[in-house]
């Protein structure tokens, strides 16, 4: 009986494993699963929204776009625990980004739970994709236009030859020297670029940690904010996370990042 479910799991997950980055709507429908309704997503949802940090959520138009917005949201990650599927599902209403866990027990959908709330970026939002691509459009019209103009040939052709200024990445110091040495030319620039080493991150009382997840992904110390979450669920290092300043360093692997976590700030 253990190897039937054990071959049941196996295939299941095989089947659900290729419908990671469609939409939920979409992938359901892709593998056969049935659809998850409004009243009950409303239902479902109703004892996370302590989780939204604003009252939007109260308002019933509020969860049905935010049931839409699951519909249509990415599916991240896909699991099967005893032949029940699980779907990572990436959503999102207004500036608030969501994670949810959805399962499907004997038929039915449920929420497992809100693994990740967090604040998302503007370029992420359907209207801005929306505008770009139609500011996109606009523009490949306007150049279409220009590049189809027709071509009037001058009677006289002047060109004056000019030497092309090269850039070359300084140091500080050669900065210093070139500084040096152009004193009394005004014209000349020196770009010095600094480098970045450590970056500060200050966790306050009651702040969601998937703010830390996406500041850490925009630092590029983890590859996916999302995956990060779920390793601090899995790990429980997220029990044990406790407020204050951390300093992360460049170059540090996910190991040194979750081992910081666990030891808590460092003393001021």
């Amino acid at each position: 009986m253990r190897e039937t479910d054990m071959d049941s799991n196996q295939f299941l997950r095989s089947l659900v494993t290729g419908v990671v980055h469609k939409s939920f709507a979409r992938a359901i429908r892709y593998i056969g699963l049935p659809d998850f309704p409004r009243q009950l997503f409303v239902r479902e949802i109703k004892p996370y929204l302590h989780l939204a940090e604003n009252g939007r959520l109260e308002e019933r138009k509020s969860l049905v776009k935010l049931w839409r917005s699951t519909l249509q949201g990415e599916v991240i990650a896909t699991d099967v625990r005893e032949d029940v599927p699980a779907f990572y599902v990436r959503a999102g209403l207004g500036a608030t980004g969501y994670v949810m866990r959805l399962i499907l027990i004997k038929g039915v959908w449920r929420i497992d739970s809100v693994i990740s709330v967090y604040e998302r970026q503007f370029v992420h939002m359907p209207w801005f994709r929306r505008a770009a691509f139609a500011s996109a459009v606009a523009a490949a019209a306007v150049l279409g236009l220009l590049f189809h103009q027709p071509i009037v040939q001058p009677r006289v052709l002047v060109q004056s030859a000019a030497k092309p200024v090269v850039k070359t990445p300084l140091t500080h110091a050669a900065a210093n020297h070139g500084a040096s040495t152009h004193a009394g030319n005004s014209k000349g620039k020196v770009h010095v670029q600094k480098t970045v080493s450590a970056f500060r991150f200050h966790l306050a009382l009651g702040m969601p940690l998937g703010n830390l997840s996406q500041f850490l992904y925009q630092q590029h110390l983890v590859s996916n904010a999302v995956t990060f979450d779920m390793l601090l669920k899995n790990t429980g290092i997220d029990k044990d996370v406790q407020p204050g300043t951390y300093i992360f360093k460049k170059g540090m692997k996910v190991s040194q990042i979750l081992q910081e976590l666990k030891q808590g700030p460092p003393a001021p």
